[in-house]
């Protein structure tokens, strides 16, 4: 299945052939991991996407530990502006 140009949701649009996430027209500075997550959980929309597959999905080769991926869910959190409400 080809992958959509671009996902839409609130006032956020993730380009991922451009490696591109916009707030609105802005670009919202996020690293390449956390880009990496978002585009997983994104296409896994609708369904739980574990630990397990995030890891295997954005560290394909790299043996990392879980930490490493809590710092980049933290990262791409605060890009998106996630304080606790449902946004």
């Amino acid at each position: 299945m080809d992958q959509p140009q671009a996902w839409q949701f609130g006032a956020f649009t993730l380009l991922p052939a451009q490696r591109l996430l916009l707030d609105g027209n802005a670009p919202v500075r996020v690293g390449g991991r956390a880009l990496d997550l978002l585009i997983v959980l994104v296409e896994g929309a609708g369904k739980v996407v574990g630990r397990d597959e995030l890891m295997a999905s954005v560290w394909k080769k790299v043996v990392v530990d879980e930490g490493r991926m809590r710092v980049h869910v933290a990262a791409l959190r605060r890009a998106l502006g996630d304080d606790g409400d449902a946004r």
